[in-house]
Parts: C-alpha cells; structure tokens; sequence
C-alpha cells in the first residue's frame, strides 16, 4: 500500500511554511502576498494523515493500493491568508509583490507561485473507504494554538539553567 499526501501542515511540521506566516504575522501583523501568483495547492492535516494510515492497516481493500491524500480544499495564497486572517483572528496586511520580485529577491515563499508548478490530486479511492477530513480552518487552529503555545514553553525556559533557576 502507498499513501501519498499533499502538503502535510499542523503541530510539530519541520517544514517553514505555516510556522512561517504565524511568525510574520503575530512580529509585524503582515505576510509577503504574491499578488499576481496563479499556483495552487493542497495541504492536509498530520492528524489526518495519521488517522488515515491507522484505517488502512490491515483493511484487505486497501493491499497493493496507492492513495492520494488531499482532501477537499484547492488553496492559492489568497485563500490562505484569508484562512489565516479566521484562525489568528486578525486583519492581516499584504505585502504585495509580483512573483517575479518574490523571485528576484529569493523569498522562499513555500507554495507553488504559478500554474505550471501546481499540482492536483484526487482523494477519491480513499472516499470510497469513507475517509473524512479535519477542515482546513480546524486544522490550522490547532496548529496555530499550538505554535503559540511552544512559543510560550520556549519564552519560559529561556534564561533558566537546567535546574530551572535564572542563570
């Protein structure tokens, strides 16, 4: 069986991408916008991913199979800073740049800036095991209260020795 995510988001991701703008926005309230961008993609939540790998085990259906998992939700950056702007519950100013500034000044924005980079996939075989997914806002509320809290323990560890006492 082969399980193929998307671009897997949520608490504890190695990867800069949701980290990234929870970081701009809660410093300086604002988020790089590539507003000519037409890329698009998919992002599922580790939760997901996890539960979907716990029903697959041992389900004879799902043997020399290969599943996307996607969900429903086809982002682009403006879908995502709207999600972003419900999760924080703040108005998020964009910094707007076209992608061929973002490019020329090397922001790793971490999604797809252009069609030609995007890629869609379909969920389909793993809807008809009766596969559901956690929405997008949920998801990145979670994530978000957790990046905040990890946050806080970091803020509260700093400047204490290991015995917890100030150095």
């Amino acid at each position: 069986t082969s399980v193929r995510p998307a671009i897997i988001y949520g608490p504890g991701n190695y990867a800069p991408r949701e980290s990234m703008y929870f970081t701009w926005i809660l410093r300086a309230g604002q988020v790089v916008h590539p507003k000519d961008a037409d890329g698009f993609f998919q992002m599922v939540y580790v939760k997901d991913v996890a539960k979907i790998l716990l029903q697959l085990c041992g389900r004879e259906e799902a043997y020399h199979q290969a599943f996307n998992v996607c969900g429903d939700d086809i982002m682009d950056y403006t879908r995502y800073v709207a999600c972003l702007e419900q999760v924080t519950q703040q108005n998020i100013e964009k910094v707007e740049l076209t992608v061929a500034e973002v490019e020329d000044i090397q922001i790793p924005l971490p999604f797809a800036l252009t069609k030609e980079e995007s890629e869609l996939y379909s969920d389909a075989k793993l809807r008809q095991l009766g596969v559901q997914y956690t929405s997008i806002i949920d998801g990145m509320r979670d994530t978000f209260v957790w990046y905040v809290e990890s946050l806080r323990e970091s803020d509260d560890t700093q400047g204490k020795n290991v015995s917890g006492e100030d150095s």
